[in-house]
């Protein structure tokens, strides 16, 4: 009976913590750079609370040309980030999104890949967020139900061309104040989020290595609080939503894993975990052949970090 309680009152301290998150609804933010200037990607590791972290920011170009969310088809069937990295050449990928199942996959949230939309809103949420770009190069960020269905359920009306919804109601940074409460999201557990700067000129993505349910803590530890991540990213990003974590947290560099992702979440293994979607930085205004020529340089900054 006290153990039914505690989930319960959890359960409702979650859904009040999701809900005042969601008070803060969708925001567009024009992109303050132009075509002409060519695509920076800057990586580094970092050290959060002796978790090891990977963090990517990406300037210039216009994000249309570089930002995708990338799925494997029109079921959002499970693929590995870097699978589907390699696929489509990214110079720089991370999981995105959360999923239903952990045989099916199937996205949760409005997905939109390269202007097709291959999850719809669901009607019944109205807490979660999500991070995208449209055609006129504006990223735009939040919940977009009440705007959609007042709208008529007519998607093209922000002309999105690409979106992911993330997880356990979204938002960790607004206005450049972490909106994540002490009470929410206190267990810790990899992470993965993605943010911008509020002039639309800095993407940043951050993912955080752990392992979610291991019983001893190793050297890397279990990994973040949403409230801890929410506090690192503010420190890049005016703006930040949660993607999926836990065992689907992976980054990988020029079609390389270069983080430790734990796809069971019970034990420090390394192994990489499919997903039913992905973040992918692929500049399209690249000729193929160019990715190889700026890979080492990436690699290599990665690395001495360590």
């Amino acid at each position: 009976m006290l153990l039914t309680l505690r989930r319960v009152v959890g359960l409702l301290v979650s859904l009040f913590a999701i809900n005042t998150r969601a008070q803060y609804g969708h925001i567009i933010i024009p992109s303050r750079s132009s075509l002409n200037e060519p695509m920076d990607i800057q990586t580094k590791k970092i050290q959060l609370q002796n978790h090891q972290a990977y963090l990517a920011t990406i300037t210039g170009s216009e994000p249309q040309s570089y930002f995708h969310v990338l799925v494997k088809d029109s079921e959002c069937s499970l693929e590995k980030t870097s699978s589907l990295s390699k696929k489509f050449q990214c110079e720089y990928a991370i999981n995105g999104g959360p999923f239903h199942s952990y045989t099916k996959g199937g996205c949760v949230g409005l997905t939109v890949s390269n202007h097709t939309v291959i999850q719809d809103l669901e009607t019944n949420d109205d807490g979660s967020v999500g991070f995208g770009i449209t055609d006129s190069n504006e990223w735009i960020l939040g919940n977009l139900n009440s705007i959609i269905h007042r709208d008529g359920a007519n998607l093209n009306h922000f002309n999105i061309q690409e979106f992911v919804t993330g997880l356990n109601g979204g938002w960790l940074v607004y206005n450049s104040t972490n909106v994540v409460s002490n009470r929410d999201g206190q267990d810790p557990a990899p992470r993965t989020a993605i943010g911008i700067d509020r002039e639309g000129k800095r993407l940043v993505l951050m993912q955080v290595d752990g392992c979610e349910h291991c019983v001893s803590r190793s050297i890397r530890g279990r990994g973040l609080t949403l409230q801890e991540m929410a506090e690192a990213m503010k420190g890049f990003a005016d703006y930040a939503i949660n993607l999926d974590g836990g065992g689907s947290s992976t980054s990988v560099c020029d079609e390389k894993v270069i983080n430790h992702p734990t796809c069971l979440d019970y034990i420090m293994r390394q192994c990489e975990r499919p997903v039913a979607s992905a973040i992918c930085i692929r500049d399209d205004s690249m000729p193929p052949g160019s990715i190889s020529t700026k890979s080492s340089s990436k690699e290599q900054d990665l690395s001495s970090q360590e």
